[in-house]
């Protein structure tokens, strides 16, 4: 089963100006590394709803910073 970006999860369930549903993509076909573990469809193909606040996953910490060009702490004390 494909597993899908969380970048482009937000358009998986809806419909385009024809009626037709749009396909999940694996990041794996545009993306070297994905910045998040990749999401676990269920036997449906459907994404399970987040039970916490957000889309459900948050960045794997060593590929983020490996893909950041610049780091500013806009909230230190």
């Amino acid at each position: 089963m494909s597993s899908p970006s969380p970048a482009r999860s937000s358009l998986v369930d809806l419909p385009s100006e024809s009626g037709q549903e749009r396909p999940l993509a694996d990041a794996g076909r545009y993306f070297a590394e994905d910045i998040t573990e990749p999401f676990v469809l269920d036997e449906d193909g459907h994404l399970p709803v987040p039970t916490g606040p957000g889309i459900g996953t948050a960045p794997l910490p060593d590929a983020l910073r490996r893909c950041t060009r610049e780091r500013r702490d806009l909230y230190t004390a």
